[in-house]
């Protein structure tokens, strides 16, 4: 039986007090009356609401609300009794005949401030908001405040019974495309908007408002409109309701300068004298405290310059510096050039009014460039000392006297620090990655790569990759514990659709990232102390243009040339001829993977004979205008797909020449200013497009190339998922529980751009992501069917994840075993409370940073899109330095674990633990592993070994363990 509730009678009354008028307790017990009332008659507590005009949690609220009222009064009313003097048993009797247990508990004077607490809290908001007039109160908020989140909901709710205004405006992510849902506090400054939302607050019909108020409809629409128009617009002015900050962190903490060296203690080792051979190379005196790398051989710096110029480059100690200096720095420039057109200039300030000037004239982007860089370099124009190199570098506090290292967070700079009489001082050495950085780095091999390889190959790795996919799939499958299990099928489901756009193939065993570095050795070896002695091996690295820039080099960790990196982590060591081969690679920190090939696996050639001695600076110097960021990445998308496209259908030695060397054009064309166009033109590249992609203006033709082509599809709207699509209530995004795909609400919208043009809205997907056969994607080819394969399996592997995520139910809840695990209940909430709290910091950080964010464009409104995604990061690091805002993650225990398997967290608590946690650890909890680790007498010998001077490769073999165990032991 289904009731309905009527505008006039109980619950709603007519007139402004619908609950009753007089004190909060009389309206509150006549509210809670008349739910009870109703509860009698049948109904539910959503039909009562619904009935009241109220969503489920309001009306919770308001019960909430009315039950904190009513038990103040008797609060109060106990108090006021005792100290007349009544005894507990009369004051019991005067309240209506309550036993003189609750009269002791309401006269418990931890009872009556707890009762308080929300008028504690009601009242701090208010001083919040009339101070800072736009407050934070979205979730983590009530941790800082020392409230629960149903308490600060009950305040909230009482401000808004004021007049007072929640807004949801939405926050771009500078991390990420995505954006974040805040919830702001504050109250209008129209009395008419308060009144409106009081009314709206109190369930009044909207169609009532007009009247009571005397205004059009219109008008409260477009009142309500400007209001919370006025929160958005403020975002950057959103504080938390906790002072921590006069101005909420907008004030910049002072960031010192990187410290920067005199050219005087430079030495430029030129082309003429072997700089071109060591081209990146930054050899550095031993013994110098501000440029000590520390217990590390190697490392990527950033150095700055007499305060306008830098070095970029690969450090490393040497023996050979000549006197008077302290740096050596290699450069494939001729002799003669001066030392400032060697080093690099550094960044202007953009805030500098010099550099506003120059902008706001009408010469020639060019002309403005050349202007700017002058003026740095002359001191007429300041840098930007938060980030001078262009690039992210780290902070790290170095003290030379005990040579350890410690690290700390940076704000744009990882910097070393020395001791110079007991005071800490800035290095010269700014680290973008040093030694044991690079190993760490992604084992996997891309389908640009391997689909060059023979289709063997290919299968076979991409054969591997499935079967570890399915296998963590079983593993998943396996898990006893239900909300963890559709937390990681949720997580796995998400990864094996962007593992089919992608398309990464599993490693080659022992196969690993490492920088390389020059050094005396003939052109067919390589010194690599992490493979074993005599064994051949290949170098690969990215862009790749084909099989003929894969050397093949034998191991010789005998040679003494490598002294100066015995053992090195993960770094190798090639005659200066080889980085030539790798696609151009110099010695500035270029990377390459490493990939034993004694089993001939991996396919090598001859470098092509067209290439031989190209020079493209040589051949395509060019007066046009420095190329744009956007212009390079989408020339060099190209051209790298029409590499791939042509491999795949068999292109000749001539053909792929061609585009290769247009390939070396585009790559230094934006750095050199070269003329690509030309080389276009005289690579025939446009007859090579109609070759291989069908047309001069065609795109990619192969699936290897298309997969992660970009694609425009018609507005989406995100949101919760809906499982039941058959119910015809399929909002935003849900998963078919038929075929577990995820399906969209799509919303056919437009926008008028700055031309004045109408605009579909759209967003931006790939074109793998967006087919359901990944045979749409081929052209036939053999390699493209392995590939196409292997795609549909991983997108129906996601699919079955997803059917078997939503058909999970949510876990049991057991009291006894929140008994019995009482403790691990306590720590597991404590640390939780711990990890939310730095939500609204975290939060904070995001609109500082995007204030940030959005001054500097404005003030370089043609900054190019990868410096833009360079500055959002920057900005969010210093952002969340200047707030406070520090990630800590829940760490689950091993007896913590097990209540949370037995059921001692309830469904929503454990929830947000998994949101605030490691899953890897969870990974390892719920599908626990033996590792065995190397017992001590292995230890002993390894150490022992590698004191005589023994290569991890070699000691690796004598164990019989990986060198990668071998790692993990310090050594």
């Amino acid at each position: 039986m289904r009731y309905t509730i009527s505008h006039t009678g109980t619950p709603r009354h007519s007139g402004r007090y619908k609950y009753g008028s007089g004190k909060d307790p009389q309206r509150s017990k006549t509210f809670l009356s008349n739910v009870e009332e109703l509860r009698k008659k049948g109904m539910s507590d959503g039909e009562i609401a619904k009935g009241m005009g109220m969503n489920s949690t309001r009306f919770r609220i308001k019960i909430s609300i009315a039950n904190d009222d009513i038990k103040k009064d008797k609060i109060a009313q106990a108090w006021r009794l005792k100290e007349k003097g009544l005894s507990n048993p009369a004051i019991g009797k005067r309240m209506g005949g309550l036993n003189e247990s609750s009269v002791r508990d309401l006269l418990k004077p931890n009872v009556k401030l707890r009762s308080e607490m929300t008028d504690v809290t009601v009242n701090m908001l208010k001083e919040s908001v009339a101070s800072k007039k736009y407050i934070d109160v979205g979730a983590g908020v009530e941790h800082n405040l020392g409230v629960n989140r149903t308490k600060l909901k009950t305040a909230i709710a009482k401000l808004e019974e004021e007049g007072y205004m929640i807004s949801r405006p939405q926050e771009h992510q500078l991390g990420t495309n995505k954006n974040t849902n805040l919830l702001v506090l504050s109250l209008p400054e129209d009395p008419k908007v308060r009144r409106i939302l009081q009314l709206k607050n109190e369930n009044v019909p909207d169609k009532e408002i007009p009247i009571i108020l005397g205004i059009h409809p219109d008008e409260i629409k477009q009142l309500l409109k400007a209001a919370y128009v006025d929160v958005y617009k403020n975002r950057g002015s959103i504080k938390m309701p906790i002072i921590y900050s006069e101005d909420g962190g907008l004030t910049s903490i002072p960031i010192k300068p990187p410290k920067s060296v005199s050219s005087d203690r430079v030495y430029i080792r030129y082309h003429e004298d072997g700089g071109t051979e060591k081209d990146g190379v930054i050899e550095l005196r031993r013994g110098v405290a501000d440029l000590s790398l520390s217990s590390k051989r190697y490392a990527q710096v950033r150095i700055g310059v007499n305060d306008t110029h830098f070095m970029k480059g690969m450090a490393v100690y040497s023996d050979d510096i000549p006197k008077g200096a302290d740096i050596v720095y290699n450069t494939n420039k001729k002799t003669g050039t001066a030392k400032a057109d060697v080093f690099k200039i550094m960044k202007a300030d953009m805030e500098d009014p010099n550099v506003k000037k120059i902008l706001s004239s009408d010469i020639s982007k060019d002309e403005q460039v050349k202007l700017i860089d002058k003026g740095l370099a002359e001191g007429h124009i300041k840098p930007d000392w938060e980030n001078p190199f262009g690039a992210t570098v780290r902070q790290k506090d170095y003290d030379e006297s005990t040579d350890i290292d410690g690290m700390t967070e940076g704000v744009t700079v990882r910097q070393k620090h020395y001791v110079d009489n007991g005071e800490k001082k800035l290095s010269a050495l700014n680290i973008v990655n040093e030694e044991g950085d690079w190993g760490k780095w992604s084992k996997t091999l891309s389908a640009q790569m391997l689909s060059k390889q023979k289709p063997s190959l290919a299968k076979q790795q991409l054969g591997i990759t499935y079967d570890k996919k399915k296998q963590e799939y079983d593993n998943i499958m396996s898990l006893t514990n239900p909300l963890v299990k559709k937390k990681l099928l949720a997580s796995f489901s998400d990864d094996a659709d962007s593992s089919a756009v992608h398309l990464k193939a599993a490693a080659m065993p022992r196969q690993g990232s490492h920088v390389i570095l020059p050094i005396l050795i003939k052109e067919n070896e390589i010194y690599a102390p992490n493979f074993r002695n005599g064994e051949k091996v290949v170098l690969i690295r990215y862009p790749h243009g084909g099989i003929f820039e894969i050397p093949e080099l034998t191991v010789n960790n005998k040679t003494k040339s490598a002294d100066t990196m015995r053992d090195a982590e993960d770094a190798v060591g090639v005659h200066h001829k080889v980085a030539a081969k790798l696609s151009g690679a110099d010695f500035d920190g270029d990377t390459v993977l490493v990939i034993p090939n004694d089993n001939k696996q991996i396919k090598t050639s001859p470098p092509l004979k067209d290439l031989k001695d190209f020079d493209p600076k040589i051949y395509y110097d060019s007066t046009l205008p420095k190329m744009k960021d956007f212009t390079k990445q989408r020339e060099m998308g190209g051209i790298s797909n029409l590499i791939t496209d042509m491999t795949i259908k068999g292109a000749n030695d001539d053909e792929l020449a061609k585009a290769v060397k247009h390939s070396m054009v585009v790559i230094d064309a934006q750095k050199h200013g070269l003329n690509y166009r030309q080389s276009a033109i005289d690579n025939n590249i446009s007859l090579l497009k109609k070759t291989y992609q069908g047309g001069a203006t065609k795109g990619s033709s192969t699936l290897i190339s298309r997969s992660k082509s970009g694609i425009d599809v018609a507005f989406r709207k995100y949101g919760k998922v809906v499982t039941n699509p058959v119910t015809g209530k399929n909002k935003r995004m849900y998963i078919d529980p038929l075929t577990g795909k995820k399906q969209y609400e799509y919303e056919e919208s437009s926008y008028i751009n700055k031309l004045g043009v109408t605009v579909k809205k759209t967003v931006k997907s790939t074109k793998m992501a967006e087919v359901d056969d990944a045979f749409e994607l081929s052209s036939g080819t053999p390699m493209e069917n392995i590939y196409a394969n292997h795609a549909n399996k991983l997108k129906a592997l996601g699919n079955e994840a997803r059917k078997e995520m939503i058909a999970i139910k949510p876990p049991l809840y057991s009291p006894s075993a929140k008994t019995t695990y009482s403790e691990e209940v306590k720590t597991l909430m404590s640390k939780l409370r711990i990890a939310e709290t730095n939500k609204p910091f975290e939060r904070q950080a995001m609109l500082i940073g995007n204030v940030k964010v959005n001054a500097k464009k404005m003030a370089n409104p043609n900054m190019e899109k990868g410096e833009l995604k360079k500055l959002k990061g920057r900005e969010l690091i210093q952002a969340r330095l200047r707030v406070g805002a520090s990630k800590k993650t829940v760490d689950i225990t091993d007896r913590e674990w097990e209540a949370i398997q037995a059921g001692a967290i309830s469904a929503n608590k454990l929830s947000s633990i998994l949101d605030n946690t490691n899953m890897d650890k969870i990974k390892q909890l719920a599908t626990p592993k033996t590792f065995i680790s190397m017992p001590p007498s292995k230890i002993a010998i390894a150490k022992s070994m590698m004191s005589k001077g023994r290569t991890r490769a070699e000691i690796a073999d004598h164990l019989g363990v990986s060198v990668s165990t071998l790692a993990k032991i310090d050594l």
